[in-house]
């Protein structure tokens, strides 16, 4: 399905199982945190801020926004289940993928 601005919506409940068990074993390699921010480092001369794995965890649903053509492998590795890239530790009962052609390689 296509929304009005040209991108295309991908549903990957089907994935979501397989996510949820890849994410344990990721999330065992990573040191626990109660926080649900954590401050990162500098990426093009900002200091960034991300939500950890366990803010994540608290969401009913999860919305993918994935654009250009440098992020098209990343995606294709999140919609396989791929537990090497750090997506795979991020898990809720829902989750809707948004991706521009340049991402889709279409």
């Amino acid at each position: 399905m296509k929304s009005p601005s040209g991108l295309s919506l991908l549903q990957v409940q089907d994935t979501l199982t397989a996510l949820h068990k890849l994410a344990t074993n990721y999330r065992r390699l990573m040191p626990p945190t109660t926080r649900l921010v954590a401050v990162t480092g500098v990426y093009q001369g900002e200091q960034r801020m991300t939500l950890t794995y366990e803010a994540l965890a608290r969401a009913d649903r999860l919305l993918w926004l994935v654009t250009g053509e440098d992020k098209r492998s990343a995606l294709s590795a999140l919609l396989r289940g791929d537990s090497t890239i750090p997506a795979s530790g991020v898990t809720a009962p829902s989750s809707l993928v948004m991706a521009d052609r340049a991402a889709l390689g279409t």
